[in-house]
């Protein structure tokens, strides 16, 4: 044993002294400044060509509320001056942001004019394989909820406050007594900005008040992400345009899915909890859930899209050829999906939803209001938000 010791020790001290012989031969090379100048170079070389393929590769990313968020950069163009529903770029009230339908061509469906994808389309469309696995929505009531009076109250202030100067709404009344309150109040200073000056008179309206426009139609692809999906349609549309993709919808339903204490689970979520993940991103200020017909049609004539949340129905997944869908057959599942517009001549409602552009009309589909009226008494929900600027 003395002697195999002794031997790993002499071999140790002999390793031990080479290595500091060409530690100190190294110093000395490694001092000149022609060689520092070339170490330098090559680094800095090294440093500039990596930063310049990550600038040209990656997509621009943001961070919030712990989830890594894509926000991609453009939309592909479409045919300029058209939305999604097939309306002309002429600016109505509210700071420009609604249009006014141009009238349709005799028997043409405004639903069916051509539309602009999401730019990051998934491998596999959900239309390519509709069924229960896309339907993601759960129907848990919250009692904290604000009623959707409480709501139009922020959004639309009284004639008392209109009076008023800013400091003395702060100064004499509530209406400031909560941060969502606050937050909403640039909805009314934009609301009643001096107006735009006339331009052309536009053709008469086809209906008591257009759609919101939405110029980006998603795809949830083979997950039941829906909640993720129809917020982020509600983001996109007007009047607060966004740009979220496909990938936003996605991560916004992992959002939800932290939010409701299941992180990473693909078992849906609820409506409320997208409006939560939507709040905690900074776009949305408050939001309440309507009741009954006469309050979503309000809402939709007036301040924007709705969120809702239903059962779905087999033949729910099957539109008619003009996008009529009917409630019948057996319940599959709960759905999320945006409510865009009323349509009074059909007395019906615009939706659109998350199945790609090859679904439905276009990625849209009508439904008659007697037959959302019944699932919204089925633990149905419609979701009104105000939403804050970028």
């Amino acid at each position: 044993m003395l002697p195999l010791a002794l031997s790993h020790a002499l071999l140790s001290l002999a390793y031990l002294t080479l290595l500091v012989a060409g530690l100190h031969r190294a110093r000395r090379v490694f001092a000149r400044r022609g060689v520092r100048r070339a170490l330098d170079t090559g680094t800095g070389l090294a440093l500039l060509g990596f930063g310049t393929r990550l600038a040209a590769e990656s997509p621009d990313r943001r961070t919030g509320t712990g989830v890594v968020r894509h926000l991609a950069s453009r939309v592909v163009d479409s045919v300029p001056g058209r939305n999604r529903a097939g309306l002309t770029g002429v600016p109505a009230g509210g700071g420009g942001c609604r249009r006014r339908p141009a009238a349709p061509a005799q028997g043409v469906c405004p639903m069916a004019n051509e539309r602009r994808l999401a730019i990051d389309p998934p491998e596999r469309s959900a239309a390519e394989r509709v069924g229960p696995h896309l339907l993601g929505r759960v129907y848990r009531p919250d009692p904290r909820d604000w009623s959707l009076d409480r709501l139009l109250e922020i959004a639309e202030p009284d004639e008392a406050v209109l009076q008023r100067t800013v400091e003395q709404v702060l100064r004499e009344t509530p209406y400031f007594s909560d941060w969502r309150s606050y937050l909403v109040f640039w909805r009314w200073l934009r609301k009643h900005r001096p107006p735009v000056p006339p331009g052309p008179t536009p053709p008469p309206p086809t209906d008591a008040a257009p759609a919101w426009e939405l110029k980006i139609q998603l795809d949830q692809a083979d997950t039941p992400h829906c909640v993720g999906f129809g917020w982020s349609g509600w983001v996109d549309a007007a009047p607060v345009e966004g740009e979220y993709q496909n990938a936003d919808g996605h991560a916004l339903y992992y959002e939800c899915k932290v939010i409701d204490g299941e992180p990473r689970a693909e078992n849906g979520s609820t409506v409320r909890s997208g409006a939560l993940a939507v709040r905690a991103r900074g776009r949305l200020a408050a939001f309440a859930f309507a009741t009954t017909l006469g309050e979503i049609d309000d809402w939709v004539n007036k301040q924007g899209s709705v969120v809702v949340g239903t059962n779905w129905t087999d033949d729910m997944f099957h539109p008619d050829a003009k996008g009529l869908v009917k409630p019948t057959g057996a319940v599959a599942g709960g759905h999320c999906y945006l409510l865009i517009d009323k349509i009074d001549a059909e007395d019906a409602y615009l939706f659109q939803n998350s199945w790609g552009a090859t679904w439905g009309a276009k990625g849209r589909f009508t439904m008659k209001r007697s037959d959302f009226e019944s699932l919204l008494h089925a633990d149905g929900e419609a979701c009104c938000a105000v939403e804050l600027p970028r």
